[in-house]
């Protein structure tokens, strides 16, 4: 039997009784003795601490030690005739869970760090009751109204639960769920005003205390211990009053972008970077307004950008689920037939392959990481069945450089997710751009063939993401090339290799991409062993300084002139970049990708200035009394070089 059943409720009616007394006779006093001066009424408050529960419950904790440590939600139907107010919004509240969580499980991407799904023996109240009851609640609650906060505070939660309604309701149409554009900006207005009204009164003390809820009557953090006996409590803090403002906002915004999703895929690929070839490509392009890989791009920044809450990403996956990308009446099955001209049992096979990539973007970012690695592999096996099969050999060259082309992104996408899940120390750095230098490079040469074997069906789409990892390209390899003079000229700090030497770390962290890079290559008969450990350790300059080799006199004179020469290379490709980014930018009106682009343009300004400022030192002082640091504050995934 489930535990939660097994509530000890003598004690409960019993702590009932007592808070109740202490609310309503208004002794509130002597429990909050130790709080500081409260400029709303102690119901409002209440309000704000269920709100909080509710919050915390969503960031991966369970019913136990959120929303069921308050007393009153354990008696909801008991304050129906002595607290309307808390009555109907502990309903409210309630029927907010149980929609997140029918939401959250319908979508089916949550692990076991995003939701906790059980219920603890509490699915009886967590029954959710329908709009028109809840609305009557509210109604007869502001009734009973004091505080301008408590109007603010129903008013917000009453607006949610609709929207969860319009998300939740598997019959609902995906265009009406694009249509919630209004509905979320009146979301955001109404959480600017309760802050607002709390922000306009209340200090910070109030608003950031996490402990604060525990002083106010009608909740006890301790009383529900015996319900997590079978499974281990989380060790997430209480969110504070501010904190879950701030989640509440960022649901909103969240959810925006993504019903903003459509209008973003329209525009990310839209002008060609030459005016008069326009009229030519549209002949050309596909009957969709986008192409596979710009819902993968786009994805990619969406998931980057907003780093989704579970909530968000399982409404992305039911998106997903239906027929027609993000409503567009268009399946990936329609844009591999028009773009690679894949068809018969073949297009099944590959457009597998295709869903499950997009599909990874509604998991967290360390899932997101480990599935690209299996992707990859999956890819592999699909791409050598698809060799040995006896289809039509144009349609099975298509599919295999339409397989080849997603299975370099599942590998830069791998690399890239390590920077935002904080896996790389600065050390490793180098090797990283390294091997996303020669990873785009393949990648570059392989979308070249691409386009010179179908010169007449290039699209503005192809002519963009080419350039796009043209751009990607030259910042790896300015970095790298940066990153590896100034260790190879002693102005930063010395790898260490406490278990082994570099062979032994290059290794475990990058040679099973390479080794997936020769096996594709097998395929396509250009094998290419430039992400070999050796490769590296025979271009990194750095390492013979690391591995105790001599240098000779002449080496030791020329480093400060060599290391010159190095940056003076950096500068070139950092200009470059700048210069590829700003014609990207002219290319695309989908504002996710602009600000995407001004992200790596402002990466490349701070690098050049900096690099200048590394030249400049250089030609003054000694190089001995230069430090050099890296700090990843501009881009996601690009670092900024900066003399310490």
């Amino acid at each position: 039997m489930d535990v939660g059943y097994h509530v000890p409720r003598n004690r409960i009616s019993n702590l009932y009784h007592k808070h109740l007394q202490i609310l309503q006779q208004n002794q509130s006093q002597a429990l909050t003795s130790n709080l500081p001066q409260l400029h709303h009424s102690i119901r409002s408050h209440i309000l704000l601490a269920i709100s909080q529960l509710y919050t915390t419950w969503l960031d991966s904790c369970t019913l136990p030690q959120t929303l069921f440590s308050s007393i009153w939600l354990y008696n909801i139907d008991q304050l129906s005739a002595t607290e309307p107010l808390i009555f109907s919004f502990g309903r409210l509240l309630l029927s907010c869970t149980s929609r997140s969580a029918e939401v959250i499980v319908r979508g089916a991407v949550f692990d076991e760090e995003d939701f906790v799904p059980w219920t603890f023996g509490f699915d009886k109240l967590l029954e959710s009751e329908s709009p028109l009851y809840l609305r009557g609640l509210v109604k007869s609650a502001l009734k009973s109204c004091t505080d301008p906060l408590e109007v603010s505070l129903l008013g917000l939660f009453l607006h949610w639960y609709c929207i969860l309604m319009a998300l939740e309701t598997p019959n609902r149409s995906v265009s009406s769920i694009f249509a919630l554009t209004p509905a979320l900006e009146q979301g955001q207005k109404l959480v600017n005003r309760v802050e607002q009204l709390l922000r306009s009164k209340n200090s910070d003390e109030i608003l950031d205390d996490v402990e604060f809820i525990w002083k106010l009557p009608g909740f006890d953090q301790t009383m529900n211990k015996h319900c997590l006996q079978s499974s281990p409590p989380r060790t997430n803090k209480m969110h504070s009053i501010a904190q879950s403002l701030t989640r509440c906002s960022k649901l909103l915004s969240e959810l925006t972008a993504l019903v903003d999703l459509p209008n973003q895929l329209k525009g990310v690929a839209v002008r060609s970077l030459d005016s008069s070839k326009n009229e030519q490509i549209s002949k050309h392009s596909t009957s969709s307004t986008f192409a596979f890989e710009d819902c993968v791009f786009l994805f990619s920044l969406f998931s980057c950008t907003h780093v989704p809450h579970i909530l968000i990403r399982s409404i992305l996956k039911s998106v997903l689920s239906v027929q027609g990308i993000l409503g567009f009446d268009v399946t990936v099955e329609d844009l591999l037939k028009a773009e690679y001209e894949v068809s018969g049992t073949i297009v099944l096979r590959v457009s597998r392959e295709a869903n499950n990539l997009l599909a990874s973007f509604c998991r967290n970012r360390g899932r997101q990481r480990r599935k690209m690695v299996h992707l990859a592999r999956s890819i592999f096996t699909c791409a050598v069945a698809l060799s040995e099969s006896a289809s039509n050999k144009t349609v099975r060259q298509n599919a295999l450089v339409f397989l080849s082309s997603i299975s370099f992104f599942t590998l830069e996408y791998h690399f890239l997710l390590g920077f935002e899940t904080e896996l790389y120390s600065d050390s490793e750095y180098e090797a990283v751009y390294y091997n996303l230098w020669k990873l785009l490079s393949l990648h570059i040469k392989q979308r070249i063939l691409k386009i010179n074997s179908n010169r007449d069906t290039k699209t503005t789409s192809d002519e963009f993401h080419f350039n796009r990892l043209l751009m990607y390209k030259e910042i790896c390899e300015a970095l790298y090339i940066c990153l590896c003079a100034l260790n190879n000229a002693g102005v930063m700090n010395r790898r260490q290799f406490p278990f082994g030497g570099i062979e032994s770390w290059y290794g475990l962290r990058f040679d099973s991409i390479e080794k997936y890079l020769v096996r594709e290559g097998l395929l396509t008969g250009n094998i290419d062993s430039s992400l070999s450990c050796s490769a590296y350790l025979m271009e990194n300059e750095s390492q013979k300084r690391e591995k105790g080799y001599a240098l000779d006199s002449d080496e030791r004179r020329s480093e400060k002139t060599q290391l010159l020469n190095r940056l003076e290379e950096v500068h070139g490709k950092l200009m470059l970049a700048q210069s590829i980014g700003m014609n990207l930018k002219r290319m695309s009106s989908s504002q996710l990708v602009l600000d995407d682009m001004q992200r790596c343009i402002q990466c490349c300004t701070e690098n050049l200035a900096q690099v200048e400022s590394i030249q400049e030192f250089l030609k003054n002082e000694s190089k001995q009394n230069l430090k050099i640091i890296t700090a990843l504050d501009i881009h996601q995934h690009f670092i900024s070089i900066r003399i310490a």
